[in-house]
């Protein structure tokens, strides 16, 4: 009698999955705990065979919701148990690392596709490194066969305040990451080789530990960073060749080694007047950049950082500082500076000149290692912006909000730099 029970609950489940499914509308699944001994969504691994009536690729544009309330951690993991076919998880409540793993296992082995934390509190705060990524487990030793996860949403716990290196890693179907306020510190690749599209980083996520953070992630679009932030660590997104929008901080400093190498959708870059040294390769093979302005304050540039940049009449490159950036040269060949080797690249293509620099210095340019790569220098005292057309000047007044390009609130506006203010495009003085 027992099992005749247990037969109609499980057949009463699946036939309301399949209802839902038919009907258009996300079936919500509500998990009970079952270790009473109850049948639920989280014993259906109690059965001597799981069930698998829910086919991955149904033809239906939602899949069933998993709502799970959690009063303490290590409860979530206890009721992952569903295996009819993809679904989305919320958790409200306490979490822990033991979760994760679970969650992990979840979309690594079963069908687990979309994860809400929004509402989740993760015991410590920090998201270990790999904690979606388990080397050991998803890739064989004995060929170079990887088995990925499945996940391709995720919305952080609020109360999160690291993510450890690594942590997604090679999650190749993770198309959406919503990170919260409060998130201070991303780690080593902790996003490298993954399917995101955007990436918009809080205002307090001014830490970026390590390098290739979202590093061949082939699918980016767009990224957008936090005022405050000092250095672009090296491979930051190094490979991502379809970045197209990418945003320069107006208090960065430094940009590391490789950086942006082979972004090759990008056609402007605004480089900020903090900025003090560019890493060797940063921008190497950026070839799709039609506009480019040095700053100011620049005082070096890295080995090979501007390679391939071959001089074409719709390119323009610009360099604001009086005294020429220190070039970096490759080999120790004096020949082979920043944006290529003199008897070897295109820059003798077309063009009279190759670099604007500032008036009464084109000589000093012309004279310096690495930028006599070029066949001739201009000079103005009039220098673009490489984010905008036509800017408005500002009057200072000390009651605006000042907003960068992509909308984020800035409480420390810069002199010299762009602005948004009162619906105009500024810049502060």
């Amino acid at each position: 009698m027992k099992i005749a029970n247990m037969e109609i609950k499980v057949m009463a489940v699946v036939f309301a999955i399949v209802s839902g499914a038919v009907s258009g509308s996300a079936e919500v699944l509500k998990a009970e705990t079952c270790r009473d001994g109850s049948m639920d969504m989280g014993c259906v691994e109690d059965m001597a065979k799981p069930m698998s009536f829910y086919p991955e690729y149904d033809g239906y544009s939602q899949e069933p919701i998993w709502q799970i309330t959690s009063k303490a951690g290590g409860e979530v993991g206890d009721r992952l148990c569903y295996d009819f076919g993809p679904y989305k998880l919320v958790v409200k409540g306490i979490i822990n690392l033991a979760d994760l793993e679970q969650m992990w296992r979840s979309s690594f082995k079963r069908k687990l596709v979309e994860i809400d934390l929004g509402e989740a509190e993760l015991e410590g705060g920090v998201i270990p490194a790999n904690a979606f990524w388990h080397v050991g487990k998803q890739h064989s030793s004995t060929c170079a066969h990887v088995d990925y996860i499945k996940l391709r949403r995720i919305v952080l716990p609020s109360n999160i305040r690291e993510i450890g290196a690594e942590a997604f890693a090679n999650a190749v179907n993770l198309e959406q990451v919503v990170f919260p306020e409060g998130l201070e510190t991303i780690g080593d690749k902790a996003f490298f080789n993954t399917a995101l599209r955007e990436v918009d980083l809080p205002n307090s996520c001014t830490s970026l530990t390590g390098g290739s953070h979202f590093k061949n992630c082939y699918e980016l679009r767009r990224v957008s960073l936090p005022d405050g932030l000092e250095i672009i660590p090296d491979r930051f997104i190094s490979g991502c060749i379809n970045v197209s929008d990418f945003n320069i901080p107006s208090t960065v400093k430094h940009i590391g080694d490789r950086a942006l190498n082979e972004c090759r959708s990008l056609a402007t870059l605004h480089l900020p007047e903090s900025l003090e040294a560019i890493g060797d390769y940063a921008f190497w093979c950026c070839d799709g950049l039609k506009l480019v302005v040095f700053p100011a304050n620049l005082k070096s540039i890295g080995v090979r950082a501007c390679e391939y940049w071959d001089v074409v009449p719709d390119r323009k490159i610009y360099s604001k500082a009086v005294v020429p950036p220190a070039c970096a040269v490759y080999d120790n060949d004096i020949k082979y500076g920043p944006f290529g080797k003199t008897t070897a690249n295109y820059h003798l293509n077309t063009g009279k000149f190759g670099v604007t620099a500032p008036k009464g210095c084109a000589e000093a340019y012309n004279n310096a290692i690495g930028w006599n790569y070029f066949p001739g220098f201009a000079e103005t005292d009039d220098f673009p912006d490489a984010s905008v057309d036509v800017v408005t000047q500002d009057d200072n007044d000390a009651e605006s909000a000042y907003y960068d390009v992509t909308g984020r609130e800035v409480l420390h506006p810069q002199p010299g730099q762009l602005y948004v203010a009162k619906g105009k495009k500024v810049i502060f003085r």
